[in-house]
């Protein structure tokens, strides 16, 4: 899918319109030499100056044209853990650029729409808007500042309202039609990403429409690519979907994101967020699988335009590795760890298969103690074998935990993690783990989403999953909402007041991206408990304090009789 959603750098036939149009300057020119005395020759000194000014506007766009291919290729070859020294100015020199291009095209549109100038079509101005909403989403890849988003979204809008991109199956040309599922594609990453599910409706029956047809009527090479570019969409909105409806119909509504706040007082400790799944069947778009998406919607706030003087600073970098290796996300472990202080988090996290036991390396015949058999378990960033060149084994976090290391671990190897030892005295880390089972009618991994997350991206959305809610009344829906808020306020002001809570943990409270974390985590630990047909074991979930169970009792039985689900626990 990666190819079909590459930006397009095929040419045109721009070139030869311009030689076309010099040669009809000379021809002015001879014209209006060798007619000096005629009663036209104003005329036609007219006509050649105004060819003349027409070549300079083409030969001046399409230089624009190239200066911004260049820079916006050479974004490709900037490393995603490159510092912001090196790539913000890069990019300021790209927007730049692009900035020109637009105002430049504007300020000449009846010039360069000319045939014999430049045949400028609606597509190619469809086609640097596109880059430009480009430009916005991979600056907020790396700054995890919304406002971008919310800049790229209103680029891929204007887009569609202008119909840029309506008349490229006429062309019957194969890679400029592409251009059209390009933007389609892209456009419906930013509306997830922006929770505006409306619109991502919309744009999944749009594709279907223009993939059919793309493979109808221009039967290019890669239309196998763009059913399959089709396919994994509609699974991953029918998987992102996959909540009850209410009373009248419609899907319950769930906002994950915090309300957008003053950017003097809103920052976070977390400085960056590695973000990596490896479940091999995981409906996936654009290299997001629904985990992902999932835990990067949480960290988020809602977004709001940015100013000219606003620093995205605050905001944690956000690293979206899909199925990496074991020593990719070491990497970009050990490169966020270089740029976090000791006073910031670095927060790891991971949703994949793993092993409680492994068997010593291939080629090994001796045996292996339980303890050790253990230790040789782990995350399988592959699948399942015993080749540990593969395999995130708890030892190899040992290293990130130099610096406060928060990790969240939705894997069934989770509970391996649980007593990593703590070897850098007065440094706070802490691992948030999955249960190790779930029973047999609990898919805790299964093929959508995992239990987990989904407690973790709203506890309403697990309660929802763990009883197979299929329909709420609206009012009890909202209502479990505001509940489920209520219950993370009670649980992170408990743990400030108990007496047993750890320094470090106090600390780790006071943000609240970590606090809402840590709340979920207990939230969820409780209903699991609480389940009719789950077992009760210290093996099922991590729990700080069992005091937060009592605690807890009380906001359980209201969220659950608002969501009508209480026969499904004890």
């Amino acid at each position: 899918m990666a190819s079909n959603l590459s930006t397009s750098t095929n040419g045109r036939g721009a070139a030869s319109g311009i030689v076309t149009m010099m040669q009809a300057v000379a021809a002015a020119a001879t014209s209006a030499t060798s007619s000096s005395a005629a009663p036209g020759t104003a005329a036609n000194i007219a006509m050649q100056a105004q060819l003349e000014a027409n070549v300079r506007v083409a030969q001046d766009f399409q230089e624009l044209q190239r200066r911004a291919h260049e820079l916006f290729t050479g974004l490709k070859d900037l490393p995603t853990t490159v510092s912001p020294k090196i790539w913000k100015p890069y990019f300021n020199r790209t927007f730049s650029v692009f900035t020109k291009l637009w105002k430049f095209q504007q300020a000449n549109r009846a010039a360069l729409e000319l045939e014999d100038c430049y045949g400028l079509k609606r597509h190619e101005v469809g086609e640097i808007a596109s880059k430009i909403g480009q430009l916005y989403y991979h600056y907020y890849l790396r700054t995890a500042d919304t406002g971008h988003l919310l800049e790229a979204y209103t680029f891929y809008e204007a887009i569609l309202d202008r119909h840029y991109f309506d008349d490229v199956m006429d062309t019957k040309i194969a890679y400029v039609a592409a251009k059209r599922l390009r933007y389609c594609a892209r456009f419906m990453i930013v509306c997830m990403l922006l929770n505006r599910l409306d619109r991502v409706q919309v744009l999944v029956v749009e594709m279907k429409k223009l993939v059919d047809q793309f493979a109808k009527e221009l039967d290019p090479d890669d239309k196998e690519g763009w059913r399959k570019t089709y396919r994994d969409m509609a699974m991953f909105v029918e998987a992102l979907n996959d909540l009850p409806t209410d009373d009248q119909g419609r899907l319950c509504a769930i906002q994950p994101r915090a309300a957008s706040h003053d950017i003097r007082s809103g920052k976070t400790m977390v400085h960056d967020v590695i973000i990596a799944s490896c479940w091999p069947n995981q409906p996936r778009f654009s290299d997001l699988s629904i985990d992902m998406f999932r835990f990067l919607q949480l960290l988020e706030r809602e977004p709001v335009k940015p100013q000219p003087e606003q620093d995205d600073s605050d905001a944690p970098r956000k690293f979206l590795l899909n199925c990496p290796s074991a020593s990719q996300i070491i990497h970009h472990l050990g490169s966020s760890l270089r740029e976090t202080s000791s006073s910031q988090f670095l927060l790891f996290y991971y949703s994949g298969p793993g092993r409680l036991t492994g068997a010593p390396a291939s080629g090994s015949t001796a045996s292996v103690p339980p303890s050790e058999a253990a230790m040789l378990g782990g995350l399988d960033t592959r699948p399942p074998a015993d080749d540990h060149v593969h395999r995130l084994h708890p030892y190899d976090l040992i290293p990130f935990t130099r610096k406060p290391f928060f990790c969240v671990l939705d894997s069934p190897a989770a509970p391996l993690f649980r007593k990593t030892p703590n070897l850098y005295a007065g440094t706070p880390f802490l691992f948030l783990c999955s249960p190790q089972e779930y029973p047999p009618s609990i898919s805790g991994h299964a093929g959508t989403a995992s239990l987990f997350t989904a407690f973790l991206f709203h506890p309403a959305v697990g309660i929802a999953s763990v009883c197979r809610l299929e329909r709420v009344a609206a009012s009890g829906w909202a209502a479990a909402i505001e509940q489920a808020k209520d219950w993370e306020a009670a649980v992170v002001r408990y743990l400030q007041e108990h007496p047993l809570t750890p320094a470090f943990l106090h600390g780790i409270l006071t943000d609240e991206l970590l606090a809402r974390l840590v709340a979920r985590f207990v939230v969820c630990r409780v209903v699991l408990t609480h389940h009719t047909i789950v077992q009760k074991t210290d093996d099922l979930s991590d729990t700080l304090w069992t005091d937060l169970e009592v605690l807890s009792t009380e906001h359980l039985a209201l969220t659950l009789g608002q969501l009508g689900c209480q026969d499904h626990f004890r």
